[in-house]
């Protein structure tokens, strides 16, 4: 049984292709009908695997709209709950359908990981139980998110806590925020991303505890996806654990690793990273 069932025009093939392999990528299998064998009854095999996905996903184009063997397979997907569609081009949706919250993949790319609609349509997919076996394996200590997506769109500021030692702190929480508005961050999403391994969500996650974005202030939970994300070279997580140090938040001050953090997020040309390295090193501090 695949999570995901993929429905769309031959004509947008190419298309659909990279939505399988991105899909794919994120940990989803899914059903794409180029794998049926010669000779399949492709009818009745379309119905099985329709009903038996956790998912049923129409790829809306200006082409597959007018298709009676898409609409039905949508059809098939709203009728039992788990329809996820998704837009292609500046295409009309059908009646009905375009009632329908649908993920606009207009100007979405394959490398485009973090793409807003990209991850609205992948915690969709979750949310239909897609993926199951690899939300699973989580890491042992996988903390829970407790805030909707809604309260991510509501304004962030109320609930950060006041700047704790100077500016370091200040600049790395005002840029934050800038940027949960600007990803309009999808908790769900985020989650399952970084529990696979994807070092930006893992970021992410890290600074929304540490800052409250959306879930209460956690420093251990922040410090555990910093260093996660860290580890697998995100220059943006040395930079908050840099500035994590520094200022003391969630452990003891430590000018030696605030250094050591920021010099490895300065090598690969942060520069908030190397303003606070320069700012430090002027005052005598180094990294033995």
């Amino acid at each position: 049984m695949e999570d995901v069932f993929l429905s769309y025009k031959r004509e947008d093939r190419a298309r659909a292709e990279e939505v399988a392999e991105a899909l794919r990528t994120e940990g989803l299998s899914v059903f794409f009908d180029p794998q049926l064998k010669v000779g399949t009854y492709w009818e009745g095999v379309l119905e099985e695997k329709a009903d038996l996905s956790k998912a049923v996903v129409p790829i809306w184009s200006k082409l597959s709209v007018r298709s009676p063997n898409v609409r039905s397979e949508a059809w098939r997907g709203l009728n039992k709950g788990k329809l996820a569609p998704i837009r292609i081009d500046d295409c009309a949706l059908p009646m009905f359908f375009d009632t329908v919250e649908t993920a606009d993949l207009r100007n979405w790319k394959p490398s485009h990981h973090h793409h807003y609609e990209w991850r609205r349509l992948i915690s969709a997919l979750i949310g239909l139980g897609a993926g199951g076996s690899t939300v699973s394996k989580t890491p042992p200590r996988s903390p829970v998110l407790t805030a909707t997506g809604e309260q991510m769109l509501l304004p962030l500021a109320a609930s950060l806590p006041a700047p704790i030692n100077g500016d370091a702190y200040d600049e790395l929480k005002h840029s934050s925020i800038a940027l949960a508005h600007s990803d309009a961050v999808d908790l769900v999403s985020y989650r399952y991303t970084a529990a696979r391994g994807e070092p930006w969500a893992q970021y992410m996650l890290g600074i929304m505890y540490l800052f409250g974005i959306g879930v209460d202030v956690d420093y251990e939970c922040a410090l555990e996806w910093l260093r996660a994300a860290a580890a697998k070279g995100w220059s943006g997580a040395y930079y908050a654990l840099g500035v994590m140090h520094e200022c003391g938040v969630g452990m003891k001050a430590s000018a030696k690793k605030a250094i050591a953090n920021y010099r490895k997020a300065a090598k690969t040309g942060h520069e908030a990273a190397a303003r606070n390295l320069m700012r430090l090193e002027l005052k005598g501090n180094s990294a033995a």
